[in-house]
């Protein structure tokens, strides 16, 4: 179905917003996010941004604008040493935060142009960075496009040793092109990929060309060299510098090339020498920079103007949107074998209906084998007369055996010469006392009632069938039998069962047609009836056709109305049951469950916080991740919920439950009494016993309603410092006035107006312990998401002086406290006109923003000048600020796991976990619809056979002389029968309305069986032919 729907734009329709973007957090959170396997990166693919369909998910397929980003890379040549960290050469200013260590590549500044420089503006100052890898040079630009940098290493013995690393200068230029792709609309994912220019192959000098600052090239170019320290040091000594500190952004870039900063860093701590082994190629290098810049749009879009991020507006997209639907399917099983049935009855009727003989231009001397035709051939057919003389009980196997013979009645000569002859002498019908011996199936009356209470007896079964399943819908009984699911074992089941039933009725409903008409026609035929109703009743019993056309004669000639209505319905219902029978039990898919064990991830585990393995973790890029991943909206956070940790099933997708293992962190806060802080030190201090032990801190000062977490935590006593998190606050808090003067610092900044104004800032300092409670949780293996929440306990909201005590530093509260306090900068700088300055770590953002504070707002209105910017408003609570921080330590704990030790991170291991899975299986289930009309159909099926069979009538001492209305039999009747000779004597056309007309006489053709003798009596009531008709009804003996 074509459609339009929604979609989220992924390249910004005003780029000018890039330049107000927190570049500062969203390039710091790359390779921590990079790392993640949960996050679903919709809208991004490799260097492709696209627009995403804002609709739930849905099969079917959009249309969207696609942008690919592509760099071209180029050597910048006659570069030299300046002073530490600047570089200059072919008329720019390069400024690098740090110089790189062997095989590193670090984003570096373009400071402006020398002032030798002939451009009139900065030449396309897009990315620049510094390589210090291996590259295949041409030996003719080598000297002018590499600069040697000097390390001097002093290993562990304390011996120095120069090294030279081969440094080389990169510009790249940055493109993007926009093109239409097809979106997977239940995934969101690409469906093709997107064709880019092929990269460069060979490593040149940079053409140099003019750009306008103002582009987005430019504003991303500088979005990339926002630095944030990634907690990598390389320390050494030489020239230009002592240390090496790749920002995040270096970090994210050496890791789409293959570098790996983290394992450089341990073969550091190792005492490993500066010495480059990694070659780059140009390619390599353009496809990582063309990635990391759609990587950081893509992240500042995704986070939106509130969070520090961009606004990329909305737009509508074509779609082709696959719904479910309905449509006829052949099933080749039974379709085999219909049509090979229909085969063999084509040939089978080209066979008996001669269709194809030359000879069809004789006639039959009647129209159809039905009762009146056949008595009026036993009468007036000469061959018959002869054949049927010397039979004188109507039995089929003396008939058959005395009706071996040719005959033919047609109206030509047949092949043997016989020819037909009419003749309207009636014989006699008469029974001679020597044959009053009858066969033993004439000598009693038991075989007629075991018979016929056979028939009904199977009826009464076809009913018990029926209401049993009436009763398996209501308990439902037949869902106990059950199979597997397969998409061949539903095909192949379905028309099992279905051809099975089919079959089951069709054989059923077969025999009980051959016992009730067989005894409804004997009974017939035992009463005092019209020959016409023996005829059209006869007539109505071979098939539903035949009975409607009964039914029809009854308007010209109405004989037989009741029991020819009778006949009708009974074929209708046996039409009905074959109709139905396929459909009353059929196989339905259903939900069931399975107990089962699975894999598990573990999200929680004591020992691997507390033990050496958490030193080795890139602490700086998992914080640094956190206030982005909190905003990410396609992350998948399976193993984390608010402040919960739990393991999370390794299974692809399994719909059932899991009972896992569920850690939740808390945390407990109190305010530090006796603070005494040091302006011109940055630093804090709180007694920690009247000896003079005490703790210390590093604290910047604080903007109003910040938080900031406090690092270099230390002691100078020998009382061991309490695990946990220490901050500092400069919101407003509920507390009791008396403890007022105890906990509070005040501190005074002075505005950036000249004169400066100063603003008075209160200050409190808060230690929060943390905990952890593990528990056992329910988890949606399909989701891996909680299904049960964990209960946390409400503190009260009133804030109090925190009760101190000693705790061994080695726990993993300690670890959480260290890493929570690991300095990445968020960006944003809060100075006074002269003094101090707050600097927020993207922590400290991140914890705000669980509170509700805005780091990005805040900064605006600094920015502005605002004097409203000075003073606090918000009031924390202290169960906020405890859920906060809880949270806040459960996120990094599930980021390092979901991270691993490749990317970073921890590993908590692998476990084992009881589920219920549920899985689809296959279950008889009875349909009400067609239940009710096979119900209806057996019901009414055997009160007709109790009605049309007499079986329950007294007067059954009496039997037709025949058993049958065969054709043998009514020959052998039209030849001995004088009611029949007298009825149809007249008769010359035996067409069936001149017989029908000429049989409206009352007939009985009944043997009473006694003790001594057996007699037929016939007796004709009705002599007048003329038009006479009588008209009563029918069944006046019954």
């Amino acid at each position: 179905m074509t459609t339009s729907v929604p979609t989220a734009l992924g390249w910004p329709d005003d780029v000018s917003g890039l330049s107000t973007a927190n570049w500062g957090t969203i390039t710091a959170s790359l390779p921590g996010v990079k790392q993640l396997p949960g996050l679903v990166s919709a809208g991004l693919s490799n260097a492709t941004i696209y627009d995403t369909p804002q609709i739930s998910p849905t099969v079917g397929n959009a249309t969207v604008n696609a942008t690919t980003i592509t760099s071209r890379c180029g050597l910048i040549p006659n570069m030299t040493i300046n002073e530490l960290s600047t570089y200059t050469g072919d008329g720019l200013i390069l400024e690098a935060a740090t110089p790189p260590w062997a095989d590193q590549i670090q984003v570096i500044t373009v400071d402006g142009m020398t002032d030798n420089s002939s451009q009139a503006t900065y030449p396309a100052p897009e990315v620049a960075l510094i390589v210090s890898t291996l590259l295949e040079v041409d030996a003719s630009i080598q000297q002018e496009a590499s600069l040697r940098i000097t390390w001097e290493y002093i290993n562990s013995s304390g011996a120095s040793t120069l090294y030279d690393i081969e440094a080389y200068f990169v510009q790249c230029s940055l493109s993007a092109a926009t093109t239409q792709v097809v979106v997977d609309m239940q995934t969101n994912g690409l469906r093709n990929s997107v064709p880019t220019s092929l990269p460069s192959t060979q490593w040149e000098i940079y053409e140099w060309s003019v750009s306008n600052d103002s582009s987005w090239q430019s504003q991303l170019g500088n979005a990339l060299t926002t630095y944030v320290e990634s907690a990598y040091e390389f320390f050494g000594t030489g020239v230009p510098g002592t240390v090496s500190e790749p920002s995040t952004t270096d970090e994210y870039i050496m890791s789409l090339v293959g570098l790996n900063l983290s394992a450089q860093y341990s073969q550091w701590m190792s005492g490993a020498p500066p010495i480059s082994t990694f070659v780059l190629s140009p390619d390599k290098l353009e496809v990582a920079v063309a990635q990391a810049v759609a990587q950081s749009i893509w992240t500042a879009g995704r986070i939106g103007t509130s969070n520090g991020g961009i606004e990329t507006g909305n737009g509508t997209a074509n779609a082709i949107q696959e719904i479910t639907a309905l449509r006829l399917n052949v099933n080749l099983l039974p379709l085999l074998f219909a049509a090979f049935a229909s085969v063999i009855m084509l040939g089978l009727a080209l066979h008996m209906t001669r269709a194809f003989d030359a000879s069809h231009d004789s006639q039959a001397v009647i129209p159809s084998a039905d009762v009146l035709q056949l008595l009026w051939l036993g009468h007036h057919s000469a061959p018959v007369r002869e054949v049927l003389e010397a039979v004188e009980y109507p039995m089929d196997a003396d008939l058959r055996r005395a009706g071996t013979r040719d005959v033919c009645f047609a109206k030509k000569i047949c092949e043997e010469g016989i020819q037909l002859s009419v003749r309207n002498s009636p014989d006699s019908f008469a029974f001679s006392e020597a044959h009053s011996n009858n066969p033993q199936e004439y000598a009693s009356d038991a075989p007629w009632m075991i018979s016929t209470r056979t028939c009904c007896m199977l009826h009464g079964i076809l009913v018990t069938i029926h209401v049993l399943l009436t009763n398996s819908y209501i308990f439902h009984w037949e869902h106990h039998v059950t199979l597997p699911f397969t998409p061949a074992n539903d095909d192949l089941w379905s028309v099992v069962l279905s051809a099975s039933l089919q079959a089951f009725y069709t054989i059923y409903t077969a025999v009980l047609l051959f016992l009730t008409q067989r005894f409804a026609i004997s009974r017939t035929l035992a009463r005092r009836i019209k020959l016409t109703s023996i005829h059209d009743v006869s007539g109505a019993w071979s098939g539903l056709g035949s009975a409607l056309n009964s039914l029809w004669q009854q308007i010209d000639i109405p004989a037989s109305w009741w029991m020819t209505s009778a006949v009708a319905t009974y074929l209708a219902c046996i039409s009905v049951l074959h109709v139905v029978s396929s459909t009353l039990v059929q196989f339905q898919t259903f939900n069931t469950t399975m107990a089962t064990s699975v894999p598990t991830a573990l999200g929680w585990q004591d020992n691997s916080l507390a033990n050496s393995s958490a030193w080795n973790v890139n602490w700086g890029a998992i914080t640094a991740s956190l206030p982005v991943v909190n905003q990410l909206p396609g992350l998948v956070s399976a193993g984390l919920s608010n402040a919960t940790i739990y393991d999370t099933p390794q299974t692809i997708s399994i719909a059932g439950n899991a009972t896992v293992n569920a850690t939740t962190i808390t945390s407990h806060c109190g305010l530090l009494p006796n603070v005494t802080y040091s302006l011109n030190t940055s630093t804090a201090s709180f007694p920690l016993s009247t000896s003079g032990d005490a703790v210390f801190m590093t604290a910047n000062p604080p903007w109003p309603d910040q938080i900031h977490v406090l690092q270099n935590i230390s002691t100078n006593g020998s009382l061991g410092l309490e695990s946990g998190v220490y901050l500092m606050l400069s919101t407003l808090l509920s507390m009791d006035a008396s403890i007022h003067e105890d906990v509070s610092v005040t501190m005074i900044w002075d505005g950036l107006t000249d004169p400066p104004v100063p603003y008075i800032v209160k200050v409190y300092f808060v230690q929060c312990s943390l905990s952890a409670t593990t528990a056992q949780a329910v988890v949606d293996m399909r989701t891996n998401s909680l299904w049960n929440p964990m209960y946390i306990p409400q503190p009260p909201m009133q804030w109090e002086m925190y009760q101190w005590t000693s705790m061994p530093n080695n726990t993993w509260q300690a670890q959480l406290g260290q890493d929570l306090g690991t300095p990445v900068d968020s960006g944003y700088e809060f100075w006074a006109y002269a003094g101090p300055f707050s600097k927020p770590s993207i922590v400290d953002e991140h914890i705000m923003s669980l509170l509700g504070l805005n780091l990005t707002a805040q900064f605006l209105q600094y920015s502005n000048y605002s004097d409203t910017s000075h003073i606090s408003t918000f009031v924390l609570g202290r169960n906020e600020l405890e859920a906060a921080v809880a949270q806040a330590a459960a996120q990094l704990v599930w980021i390092a796991g979901r991270t691993g030790t490749p990317g970073g991170g921890l590993d908590f291991g692998n476990g084992m976990a009881n589920t219920v899975q549920e899985i689809v299986a296959l279950r008889l289930n009875v349909n009400p619809l067609p239940l009710l009309f096979a119900t209806s159909a057996s019901v009414i099926m055997l009160g007709l056979a109790l009605h049309m069979t007499r079986a329950s009538d007294a007067s059954h001492g009496s039997h037709a002389v025949i058993p049958n209305t065969g054709a043998l039999q009514l020959l052998w009747l039209g030849h001995h029968s004088a009611s029949v000779h007298e009825a149809l004597k007249d008769v010359e056309d035996p067409t069936t309305a001149n017989l029908r007309r000429a049989g409206m006489i009352d007939v009985c053709f009944a043997k009473t069986i006694s003790d001594e003798e057996t007699w037929l009596s016939m007796r004709n009531f009705t002599d007048s032919l003329s038009g006479q008709v009588d008209r009563d009804q029918d069944d006046t003996a019954s």
